[in-house]
């Protein structure tokens, strides 16, 4: 995936990582790049009536809705379910502060004047993508750069909104479970894997002399 990103120079990018399941492939990226990761910790907003995802909030209390649903539908959810829907963003901040501390607190203002890259494993929805562009508003980051590996179409579209490049392994128009793509799991813990995340400094591979 670096190769298909292309030579940087000396520019150390801030790799954000759309979900847990592509802290891997980021770790992977930003040793590659020598970057630094930005975790992007998130939970989605849903009913227990209802299996639509209503919105999504992150670390930093925003809350985005779902890009896919429609005003229709989001005006009908909302104007019968607003208090439940309110009470279940505190649920899920209150659940993000807690995860929090499995990284090091990392602060917003860092994407700004430095290239960013979106790395995202599997990606079945914009879900996370939406929650990206919100974090990403008040900022000006030089460039931003999309990678994924198997990416829903939508998503896909929506990816090619956000980014000015993007680098797509296989989009796709229906997938299968996460398990599907993995020939085999990657050796190393969770907590491992954060603790590799906030340290990923001492992961970089030796820069190429010219």
């Amino acid at each position: 995936m670096a190769l298909r990103i292309g030579a940087l120079g000396s520019v150390q990018p801030i790799i954000i990582c759309l979900n847990e399941s592509a802290l891997s492939t980021s770790i992977a990226l930003a040793s590659e790049l020598r970057g630094w990761i930005f975790p992007l910790i998130s939970e989605n907003i849903q009913l227990a009536s209802d299996d639509r995802i209503i919105g999504v909030i992150d670390s930093e209390g925003q809350y985005t809705v779902n890009p896919q649903l429609s005003s229709f539908e989001l005006e009908d959810i909302m104007s019968e379910y607003h208090g439940m829907v309110d009470d279940k963003k505190r649920e899920a901040f209150s659940k993000i502060n807690r995860l929090d501390n499995s990284y090091a607190k990392i602060d917003p203002n860092i994407l700004n004047g430095r290239l960013v890259i979106l790395c995202g494993d599997i990606v079945r929805n914009q879900l996370q993508i939406g929650a990206v562009r919100t974090l990403l508003k008040p900022h000006t980051p030089i460039d931003i750069i999309g990678v994924a590996g198997n990416i829903d179409v939508n998503a896909a579209d929506y990816l090619r909104l956000t980014a000015n490049k993007t680098e797509m392994f296989d989009v796709m128009t229906s997938m299968f479970e996460d398990d599907h793509y993995f020939e085999k799991n990657d050796g190393y813990t969770t907590e491992q894997r954060h603790n590799i995340a906030v340290n990923i400094s001492q992961f970089w591979k030796p820069a190429t002399s010219k």
